[in-house]
């Protein structure tokens, strides 16, 4: 079992902003409200190290929304933290096996998902922020202000 996936089992996740992957590979994340929004990709780093050197550095998630992806490629799963700011995207294969997730710990919770053209998808936070993405590439991540509903 990855680490990523001993993680959901257990409901909790590191709290640090960063893409993590099932090979227990992670890309930091730097979420940046002004001057104006944006989201940074940084170093890279290992999940497990991580965890090995800071064992109190998690947050108890609640998954608020499951959705499949029309062509049945996978799932997405979407979280809260339990600091109530913190948002989570768990991206899952077809057999319900996490390949990526992402932690943002200022995003607030991730509530819808959109499915648009080019099999990209649109995240939605409480925050009124969207994050579109490839879930085959989810590097290729772009994040907008929008509208906060």
């Amino acid at each position: 079992m990855s680490t990523l996936q001993d993680l959901l089992t257990k409901n909790i996740f590191p709290i640090k902003d960063a893409i993590y992957f099932n090979d227990d590979t992670a890309i930091e994340l730097s979420l940046f409200w002004e001057p104006q929004l944006k989201l940074e990709t940084g170093k890279k780093f290992n999940l497990k190290d991580f965890l090995n050197e800071n064992p109190d550095w998690v947050t108890s998630i609640d998954i608020t929304n499951e959705v499949a992806i029309p062509t049945d490629d996978g799932y997405f799963l979407l979280a809260e933290g339990s600091y109530g700011s913190e948002g989570v995207i768990i991206f899952l294969d077809k057999t319900k096996k996490p390949k990526w997730a992402i932690y943002l710990e200022e995003s607030n919770p991730f509530k819808s998902i959109e499915f648009i053209k080019n099999d990209n998808v649109s995240i939605n936070s409480t925050a009124g922020i969207t994050i579109t993405l490839d879930p085959q590439s989810p590097l290729k991540i772009s994040i907008a202000h929008t509208q906060n509903t």
